[in-house]
């Protein structure tokens, strides 16, 4: 399973994450350092949001807040930085986080080359891909195996995210 984050550097303002047309990995260390650090705050905020959550009503409630929020946590942050900020899995629980073909073969890549960090240069711009780490027990208590996850937490992401491939995946394993 990969999941990854997306901050799209467009030129002057302009982004995508959706990189098209001919593509060429990049190695320039300050776009690395650039994307690196806005997806630290990026996933920083989105932690820090859920882990709010948790305390005020507990994992039930998070991802209540997660399914309503996460979105538009995301959107300011983009905002704010003026780059795109989004994700995708190829085991995807939102069906918002689906990847794009070429999005999917670059899954793959990152996969069986155990890459953690790309950045992909296309006619759209500079898209920066950064693999999310699942490990923090905040994390797991909605995104670990099905049988470590509260029952009730459970019903509720099947009712949240009934075609939830990632509990497909987790399920089979």
């Amino acid at each position: 399973l990969i999941s990854i984050l997306i901050l799209s550097l467009g030129a002057c303002g302009e982004s995508s994450n959706n990189p098209q047309g001919d593509v060429t990995i990049d190695i320039n260390a300050d776009l690395y350092k650039t994307g690196d650090s806005l997806s630290l705050i990026a996933q920083q905020t989105l932690l820090q949001n859920v882990a709010t959550a948790m305390q005020s009503g507990g994992t039930e409630y998070a991802i209540n807040f997660c399914h309503t929020n996460a979105f538009n946590i995301v959107d300011s942050l983009s905002k704010n930085y003026d780059v795109t900020i989004s994700r995708i899995s190829n085991k995807n629980r939102n069906p918002n986080n689906l990847p794009t073909e070429l999005e999917s073969q670059l899954l793959k890549d990152l996969e069986n080359l155990k890459l953690k960090d790309t950045i992909v240069r296309g006619n759209n711009g500079v898209t920066y891909y950064k693999s999310i780490k699942m490990g923090l027990t905040t994390c797991l208590k909605c995104h670990g195996p099905v049988e470590s996850i509260d029952p009730k937490v459970y019903e509720i992401i099947k009712h949240k995210y009934p075609n939830d491939k990632m509990r497909i995946d987790i399920r089979s394993t």
